[in-house]
């Protein structure tokens, strides 16, 4: 006859081994949970980094006044107001530099909002001496603008202008701004507001 210490000794004890499940199957819920709320975490800050369009700059309504570069060029006082219309490219390269708010633009005949002056460029009777169109050809700096965003303190907003305006390359844009011409004879305009008209 065995004793009741024996049989206990003998016997293989389940609570232990089901307490021993029990605390690996919430450890590995815990893991789990956590590798999941890391997820969350990483996707969060994922979507905070990411830069919203800055509203303060982009304009409502397309200006009435747009002219082409080398129109604003023409009586220009340093520090004068334009409202300019043309496109942003560069080229062959990047109209862009990253994590600047700045970006190259040229006027040509499909950027202008003179239908009329478009059409004479290409009708009868076309004068290159009086045409914008021809005379930009002749001087390419006429038709080339530097569009800068600055902050208070007078410089360039350290943020790519693609993210902050939700701009890219070979789109038509209207300028409004302040703007002087550099010792290259490029337009440099200190812009207040974008219209993205296509």
């Amino acid at each position: 006859m065995f004793s009741m210490t024996s049989m206990k000794s003998n016997a293989p004890d389940n609570s232990k081994i089901v307490g021993r499940a029990s605390f690996r199957q919430i450890g590995c819920l815990l893991a789990l949970s956590l590798v999941l709320a890391g997820c969350d975490a990483a996707s969060d800050a994922g979507s905070a980094a990411a830069p919203a369009v800055d509203s303060e700059f982009l304009l409502a309504e397309v200006p009435a006044d747009a002219v082409s570069i080398s129109d604003a060029k023409q009586g220009l006082e340093a520090g004068g107001p334009v409202t300019v219309i043309a496109r942003i490219t560069a080229g062959e390269h990047d109209p862009f530099e990253a994590d600047k708010a700045m970006f190259l633009m040229k006027s040509d005949t499909t950027t202008t909002l003179d239908a009329e002056a478009a059409a004479a460029h290409e009708g009868p009777g076309h004068d290159p001496d009086n045409c914008p169109f021809c005379k930009q050809k002749n001087n390419p700096t006429d038709s080339v603008a530097i569009v800068r965003f600055l902050d208070e303190e007078g410089k360039i907003l350290p943020q790519d202008a693609r993210e902050m305006l939700g701009v890219k390359k070979d789109q038509v844009v209207v300028v409004q701004g302040t703007a002087s011409v550099d010792p290259l004879g490029h337009l440099m305009i200190d812009a207040s507001g974008l219209f993205i008209v296509r």
